[in-house]
């Protein structure tokens, strides 16, 4: 993943908003100069991207997915499969569980933590992103989490899923969600 490329359409969708950095900080809880750092490509903002592309109104893709033509032509692709969930798994055991289908990793994902899973948007029940339409995928290979970043949550009266903004108090966590993308 090129990191300058992603910081150049945060500024650019940014700039479109007009927004200033510390506007885009505040929203997204870090200071000025970190979103400094991250669109001059100086640091990753992989942990916080999907709150920057809710802050700036626009989807995931198109901060990571709008590098030039030329850098599309040398990103190193590959082939790595992830598990795709279309139906919740018993005991809500999405790693220890065969899906219905693999889907290929979207280069963008690959640098999380492992493992990594994706599911479709209408196993949400509740949201506090917009998940219609749309395959997220979650990064279960930490147990740590920063208060305000996306989770995916099993509601303790169910097995139904939601994505809420982690809390001290959270329970049921499954994992990290790193992003989504828009189904065709």
């Amino acid at each position: 993943m090129d990191w300058l490329e992603v910081g150049k359409n945060i500024r650019k969708h940014r700039d479109k908003r007009r927004l200033s950095q510390p506007d885009l900080g505040k929203r997204i809880n870090v200071s000025w100069e970190m979103i400094s750092r991250y669109e001059r490509g100086v640091s990753s903002p992989a942990n916080k991207i999907l709150e920057i592309a809710n802050a700036l109104e626009v989807p995931l893709s198109k901060l990571v997915d709008e590098l030039s033509h030329e850098d599309s032509l040398n990103e190193n692709k590959h082939d790595h499969k992830i598990k795709y969930f279309k139906r919740i798994p018993v005991n809500n055991s999405f790693i220890n569980s065969q899906p219905e289908t693999m889907i290929t990793i979207p280069d963008w994902a690959s640098v999380f933590k492992k493992p990594i899973f994706a599911i479709s948007g209408s196993l949400i029940e509740d949201s506090e992103i917009e998940v219609p339409m749309t395959i997220i995928y979650i990064s279960s290979g930490s147990k740590k989490y920063e208060i305000g970043e996306f989770v995916l949550i099993q509601k303790s009266s169910d097995s139904k899923l939601e994505i809420k903004r982690f809390m001290t108090n959270t329970k049921f966590v499954i994992g990290r969600v790193i992003g989504y993308s828009h189904i065709v």
